[in-house]
């Protein structure tokens, strides 16, 4: 939402109240200006070549510990551990 800074008090103070990033999809009609994702070479490689796992959910907290989970009831609850629910 406040692209290309990564939170809202990043903003300079004298146009914080007024930002209005091209980048905030909830904001703007359409796409964006600009590319949003350009995946790094580990990320292509990731999924190029996926780890043989039952896991199809994941989802971090703010500390960065990832969770998994195998079913989608367990990531509900896995989401709400990792205090995004």
């Amino acid at each position: 939402m406040y692209y290309p800074y990564r939170t809202k008090s990043a903003i300079p103070e004298d146009i914080r109240e007024t930002y209005s990033s091209k980048y905030n999809t909830y904001e703007i009609e359409g796409l964006p200006t600009g590319p949003i994702c350009n995946p790094g070479a580990k990320a292509i490689d990731a999924a190029l070549h996926p780890k043989d796992t039952d896991y199809y959910y994941f989802c971090h907290d703010a500390d960065r510990n990832a969770y998994y989970a195998k079913t989608l009831e367990q990531h509900q609850q896995n989401l709400q551990k990792a205090g995004l629910r």
